[in-house]
């Protein structure tokens, strides 16, 4: 086989400078062969080589890398202004979908959920409150009963002045206490030695409709209380008036006592 069969492409030689000595590059040969009986006979051959600055633009090598090293380090920092800079980021649609699948679960992993969350969870929940602000102004109860829900849900302690306004006293329809209550319990699983001195009054507050008193004692007991309470809430039922609230209040404690669930020991040994 001679020399005339092969066609080479010639490559021209890059002239590069000691400042861009960070290159990364690539080859790649393309070769055409046409077989017979006899022999193997290379037809083409086509070589490729690519040189790559890792800095020179946004799809360069070396930029993504050093792009993904960034965002891993501030998933892992786990503060405040790291979280801030992601959701941004996220939100804006300038990270890739690729990204955004390993960067946000290990974002929520590493946060801390004690640093600094004020400022923030104040800005996110601000919208809720003016909302039932709004609606208990105009008095629609079911938008109250829909935005109690929706702080509910949120579960933000800096919410609980606003909440605890519409079951202090009883000038709200019973559903709407009953639906404010139940707000309050979810909103303070964080901290619920704040509102059980709140629901331990409504508890005892012989003024207050039957089933708010009753839901009361359902959160009360729920969010796990001290001795005294268990030992206030017990002795209140023995002057009780209203049967149905002293009985059930009986019932639901002796339910209790037969959890063996461990959350519920401390509970259960102040019952007995």
């Amino acid at each position: 086989m001679s020399s005339e069969d092969i066609e080479l492409e010639p490559i021209e030689p890059r002239m590069l400078t000691s400042r861009e000595r960070f290159i990364q590059g690539t080859s790649a040969f393309v070769t055409k062969v046409k077989r017979d009986n006899k022999c193997d006979l290379i037809t083409q051959v086509k070589s490729e080589q690519v040189f790559e600055f890792p800095v020179g633009g946004e799809d360069a090598t070396g930029y993504m890398r050093a792009q993904k090293i960034l965002l891993i380090s501030c998933a892992h920092a786990g503060n405040l202004i790291t979280v801030k800079f992601i959701k941004d980021k996220a939100v804006s649609g300038e990270l890739a979908y690729s990204d955004l699948i390993w960067l946000l679960p290990t974002t929520f992993h590493f946060a801390n959920p004690d640093t600094l969350k004020v400022e923030e969870t104040a800005k996110v929940t601000a919208p809720l409150h003016n909302s039932l602000t709004e609606a208990v102004r105009e008095k629609e109860e079911n938008k109250i009963a829909l935005f109690l829900k929706a702080i509910a849900n949120a579960g933000q302690i800096i919410s609980l002045k606003q909440v605890k306004l519409l079951c202090e006293t009883a000038k709200y329809p019973e559903y709407i206490q009953v639906i404010a209550i139940q707000t309050l319990a979810q909103i303070s699983k964080q901290d619920p030695t704040k509102v059980q001195g709140f629901f331990l009054q409504i508890f005892m507050d012989v003024s207050r409709c039957e089933a708010v008193r009753i839901m009361a004692c359902i959160v009360l007991l729920d969010s796990a209380p001290p001795q005294p309470v268990v030992i206030a809430m017990a002795n209140a039922m023995l002057y009780e008036d209203n049967l149905h609230i002293a009985s059930f209040v009986y019932s639901h404690m002796k339910a209790i006592t037969k959890i063996r669930d461990l959350a519920y020991y401390n509970l259960t040994t102040h019952i007995n």
